[in-house]
């Protein structure tokens, strides 16, 4: 059982590595859009409103990534008493930082 869950908390591990890049990429692109934007906001006040630049310049400051927490392998690992039996005490306080830190991220996600 114990094992069941680390292997699932692993998988939880890569999947939000790639939600990580994910948003750092969408991250990247709405800063640099942001940046167009100001460089270019007088040209773009004196443009139809419904121009595809200007529709996809803005459109792209309204991108939304989220943190998706999924922390339920860990509750039930912890809950059960099975996080005592994992020898390393390195990962026990590697997993206990990162679901620490999911709050704290879903609450930024919330304020915006």
């Amino acid at each position: 059982m114990k094992n069941q869950a680390l292997n699932r908390i692993s998988q939880n591990l890569k999947q939000n590595t790639h939600d990580l890049k994910l948003n750092k990429n969408l991250h990247t692109i709405m800063h640099k859009s942001i940046d167009w934007v100001l460089w270019n906001r007088n040209k773009l006040l004196s443009q139809d409103e419904y121009s595809l630049g200007n529709s996809f310049y803005w459109g792209i400051l309204f991108i939304n990534p989220s943190f998706i927490d999924n922390k339920e392998e860990y509750l039930t690992l912890r809950k059960s008493g099975l996080i005592e039996l994992l020898k390393n005490d390195k990962v026990v306080r590697g997993l206990q930082s990162k679901y620490m830190f999911h709050s704290i991220f879903k609450d930024m996600d919330d304020e915006f």
